[in-house]
């Protein structure tokens, strides 16, 4: 949780230690936004090289300040984090973050075997036609 002028107010073991484990020794109560986004960027936790930091802070601020938003953080461990975030009544920021990465797989899983069926219909010599419920599928 963050107070309006982004001062981390509060958040939960997991915060620190599941999602954000490369800053578990810098992320504390007290800390702005900004500097948590900068100590992520000079220790390279989202895979940003090669990129304008100041773009990517003042990008991160926005998404901080455009509330509610849902995004998607693609971690280079290959860890995919959700972030959904909503304002308070007082106008801090409310985040919750959760790692995605197993529902990601098995999304991924499903589009490869409907892939793979996919191709198989494609290739059969004979037709192919599924009845499924009284219908044609």
């Amino acid at each position: 949780m963050y107070a309006a002028d982004g001062t981390l107010l509060a958040f939960n073991e997991n915060y620190r230690t599941k999602i954000w484990p490369a800053l578990a020794d810098f992320i504390k109560v007290g800390l702005k936004f900004e500097d948590i986004v900068r100590e992520t960027i000079a220790r390279d936790v989202w895979g940003a090289t090669n990129v304008d930091v100041e773009t990517l802070v003042v990008e991160a601020l926005a998404r901080h300040r455009e509330v509610p938003s849902l995004h998607e953080i693609e971690c280079p461990d290959g860890r995919c984090i959700q972030q959904r975030k909503r304002a308070t009544s007082d106008g801090g920021v409310v985040a919750i973050y959760a790692d995605i990465t197993d529902l990601r797989r098995r999304e991924a899983d499903i589009a490869e075997a409907q892939e793979r069926h996919r191709r198989l219909l494609e290739t059969l010599p004979d037709g192919v036609a599924i009845h499924s419920g009284g219908k044609f599928a």
